[in-house]
């Protein structure tokens, strides 16, 4: 997970997804 530092969810999500800790395989068992 990365810091929230005062950011909304999407932005948090975007900052995952660039760092790599999203895959289309984790998106895919949810």
């Amino acid at each position: 997970m990365v810091e929230w530092e005062n950011d909304k969810p999407t932005v948090v999500a975007l900052r995952e997804i660039a760092e790599g800790l999203v895959t289309p395989e984790i998106l895919d068992k949810e």
